[in-house]
């Protein structure tokens, strides 16, 4: 499992914990849904139309050819497929950028997940309007028949769909592995009250994801369950106090939107001078930046009309003085 990999699992796995507390704060469907969206899409259009016009023109080879260059690069842009891409939160596509680089013509690769986290959204309000979350069985089940699934895809190679792209729906064979973890996130946000915080179960936890990960392969089937139960145990620490990252913005979201432009403009220009810690510490530091400025200019005023429209904001989690994986 790549690091990337490993990442965007647990970011399912919080994602599944939160939103679902998203769906309980929400008055109706529909609220939530608004919610989402003010979340989501500014942010993503935003960042993929700066991606299409600022950061596509020198991303190529062909831009230190000066005559015609900018017109020519417009002109050949598909302005239909890039607004469609945009409505359907897929990657920008600009297939011409980096062109010499080891990751070629991928201008934003970390955007794919969007549109399936999306589909998670969607998930949540199909369930719960159908009043089927109050039935943990059901929960349960739901987890169980996509972890099967996901371990068919993983051990026996059983693709249902031969990764093959069908339109709006994307990749279907990803669904498995994205449901996995995000009702990991949302069983352990139900039964919250019940999962007792207990250092022997965190260590333990960390030893079996780490047996099963050197003797078994297992690490993708381990870490829905002792995964999610590591992360949450540092996640609600009284020592760590990790909650407190948020304190002057959110800006998890603008990193991830921002990084890879930016760790492929700082190859593309500063190659001989970028081993990996130059590149790690430069490409962090600007995308903060980025994320910040993201933040304070597009994501947040988009938020701010939760207000405006009458939505429940959300609530602050704060660290309650117990001994389970609760939230008051």
């Amino acid at each position: 499992m790549s690091i990337g990999t490993f990442a965007v699992n647990f970011f399912f796995i919080l994602s599944g914990f939160l939103i679902y507390q998203s769906w309980e704060n929400s008055a109706t469907a529909g609220s939530f849904l608004l919610k989402r969206f003010l979340r989501i899409y500014p942010g993503f259009i935003v960042a993929s139309l700066l991606c299409i016009l600022m950061i596509g023109p020198f991303s190529t080879s062909d831009f230190f050819v000066p005559t015609g260059y900018w017109t020519e690069y417009y002109a050949r842009i598909n302005w239909p497929r890039s607004i469609l891409n945009l409505i359907l939160l897929r990657e920008v596509e600009v297939p011409w950028s980096f062109n010499n680089l080891p990751i070629a013509n991928v201008i934003n690769g970390s955007l794919w997940t969007i549109r399936y986290e999306f589909y998670c959204y969607l998930i949540v309000v199909l369930l719960g309007t159908l009043k089927l979350f109050r039935f943990r069985w059901f929960n349960l089940g739901f987890f169980l028949v996509f972890w099967v699934l996901y371990a068919l895809q993983e051990y026996f190679h059983i693709y249902y769909y031969n990764w093959e792209e069908l339109g709006i729906a994307g990749k279907p064979d990803f669904l498995p592995r994205f449901f996995v973890y995000f009702f990991s996130g949302i069983l352990f946000y139900q039964h919250r009250q019940h999962i007792p915080r207990l250092r022997s179960l965190f260590f333990l936890s960390i030893f079996i994801c780490l047996l099963s990960a050197w003797f078994f392969k297992g690490l993708l089937f381990t870490l829905p369950v002792f995964g999610s139960y590591t992360i949450f145990y540092i996640a609600f620490s009284m020592h760590i106090r990790l909650y407190r990252w948020s304190k002057f913005g959110d800006f998890s979201y603008g990193i991830y939107l921002y990084a890879w432009p930016v760790q492929q403009m700082l190859i593309l220009f500063f190659e001989p001078y970028m081993n990996v810690w130059n590149l790690f510490s430069s490409a962090t530091l600007i995308s903060i930046i980025l994320a910040i400025l993201s933040w304070k200019l597009v994501e947040k005023p988009a938020l701010n009309l939760k207000a405006y429209w009458h939505l429940n904001p959300g609530l602050k989690l704060k660290i309650p003085e117990s001994k389970t994986m609760a939230i008051k």
